[in-house]
């Protein structure tokens, strides 16, 4: 990637970007610290992922109730995290995100709640019902759905 900013636009870079841009929109970048994780896997086999900004009333709350719910009721084909921002937003885009990783589009498009699991549906329901009453007041924000392409090491 380095390589294609380090000269002169090449035609074929310029072209690459114009046939993207039709199937883009452009919103601002953000980053942001990692507060909770989990997955049964590397993040690299979760390469379709669901992206969520939040507004939450208290991220404290907010936090350790996604933490009680998802230590014991993430499932096997899905990665999760959470955090919050720490550059490149404005308040009113939310101040919490969370990313969902599926290992294909079906499990993304299906989402979590279609994925298999050794609890049963409505264990699941009860959890994400307590989870609802005692997470601090959250109001959805934002989503998209973005394709990992590849990871880079240092």
């Amino acid at each position: 990637m380095s390589d294609q900013y380090s000269g002169l636009p090449s035609d074929k870079w310029l072209l690459f970007l114009e046939k993207v841009n039709r199937h883009t929109i452009s919103h601002n970048s953000f980053m942001g610290e990692i507060d909770a994780a989990f997955s049964s896997g590397d993040p690299s086999e979760f390469p379709i992922q669901r992206i969520y900004s939040l507004n939450v009333n208290d991220y404290g709350k907010w936090i350790s109730s996604y933490e009680k719910l998802n230590s014991k009721y993430n499932k096997p084909d899905r990665l999760t995290f959470a955090g919050n921002f720490s550059a490149g937003h404005k308040y009113e885009n939310g101040n919490a995100w969370v990313v969902n990783g599926f290992r294909d589009f079906k499990g993304a498009m299906g989402g979590h709640t279609k994925l298999p699991s050794k609890y049963s549906k409505q264990e699941h329901q009860k959890a994400y019902a307590d989870f609802r009453e005692n997470n601090g007041g959250v109001k959805p924000v934002r989503g998209f759905l973005r394709i990992m392409l590849a990871t880079y090491t240092y």
